[in-house]
């Protein structure tokens, strides 16, 4: 396996953008200045497929700077080109946050200008299946797979809530388990990813983004395997994920089709998915986490991720994270449309 630490150096070097078409079958990304809304379904596949070759886009991790903060709230904004900000709706998000008693952390950032708005972001939290999307990102584009290597089903874990339906000893492609993982939030499919390709590679790669738990929590894998995050952990990988989408190779057009189609769409997608489409993946472990993290594609892209231990899928839950969303998205309007004002610059 190729070192990522290595792959990410040369790619940082590289002054070109890689490309490749479109994967047939898969939904395309909408370009960065449209506001189409599609996603088109992927096809679960039923049995072995060609191997795509992953390729190194460019990509840059994000890079901590100073923020102004609201000391009473803990609200940091990181407004690094001075950019209008509503006060109105930054105290409606801050009495949002203090009301959950320290309950939610959130991590917002525009791709495209680097505000971002960050509350609580630095609290650990359990990771659960919001951990998927980065490692099977990571596979996909760093690790060498091959999507129609057969692994055979041992034993099913909780939480499996597709592979349930198959029998012990089914073999699954490499390229489905990937799918299952992130259509279905599968758990065997997740474990028996992480048999075959382990975390010291994944690890690695955390650590060179600057992951916060990998450094702080060396033994994040496999006990437990889903390990920790915190809310800017969860948005610098999902930042990754959307460069890596950027990319356009397969394997990215794979990934953009699995986290726009995922079953579970309670969340952002149910707040602000009429709207954009959403790439993100949730995650639950009962009351000790309850999470979503989403690159929402709005016309100037932005990274969201919001991580409570709220009591899951209650009315009063979704609600607070459609409320939530809803602030940012206003936020993020209003910033590229205010001239003045009531604004905080």
């Amino acid at each position: 396996m190729a070192n990522p630490r290595l792959i990410r150096l040369l790619a940082l070097l590289s002054a070109a953008t890689l490309s490749a078409a479109l994967l047939a079958g898969c939904g395309a990304r909408p370009d960065k200045d449209t506001s189409d809304t599609s996603a088109t379904a992927p096809s679960i596949t039923t049995g072995p497929t060609e191997p795509a070759t992953p390729t190194t886009p460019q990509t840059t991790a994000p890079t901590k700077t100073s923020q102004a903060s609201n000391a009473a709230s803990g609200l940091l904004i990181n407004n690094p080109y001075g950019l209008p900000v509503d006060k109105t709706l930054t105290a409606q998000l801050e009495e949002l946050l203090l009301r959950l008693q320290s309950k939610a952390s959130i991590y917002y950032k525009d791709l495209e200008t680097g505000l971002t708005i960050e509350y609580l972001a630095d609290k650990q939290y359990q990771a659960a299946s919001v951990i998927k999307a980065p490692y099977m990102h990571y596979l996909l584009e760093f690790e060498e797979i091959d999507p129609a290597e057969k692994l055979t089903l041992k034993i099913k874990q909780g939480g499996s809530k597709h592979i349930d339906d198959f029998a012990v000893g089914t073999q699954f492609t490499v390229e489905e388990l990937i799918q299952y993982t992130i259509l279905y939030s599968d758990n065997s499919a997740y474990y028996l990813l992480a048999e075959r390709y382990g975390f010291k590679g994944f690890n690695q790669y955390a650590a060179g983004l600057g992951i916060q738990t990998i450094q702080e929590l060396p033994l994040q894998f496999p006990k437990p395997r889903f390990g920790y995050l915190t809310a800017r952990d969860a948005g610098i990988y999902f930042e990754d994920i959307y460069h890596f989408i950027e990319s356009d190779t397969p394997n990215a057009q794979k990934l953009y089709t699995y986290l726009t189609s995922t079953t579970y769409q309670k969340q952002i997608t149910a707040a602000l998915g009429d709207q954009y489409p959403i790439a993100h993946k949730y995650g639950e472990q009962g009351d000790q986490g309850y999470h979503d993290a989403a690159i929402v594609y709005a016309p100037q892209p932005y990274i969201l991720t919001i991580f409570t231990t709220l009591t899951p899928e209650t009315s009063a839950t979704l609600d607070y994270f459609h409320e939530i969303a809803h602030l940012i998205n206003n936020i993020h309007l209003s910033v590229r449309t205010s001239s003045g004002g009531n604004s905080d610059t």
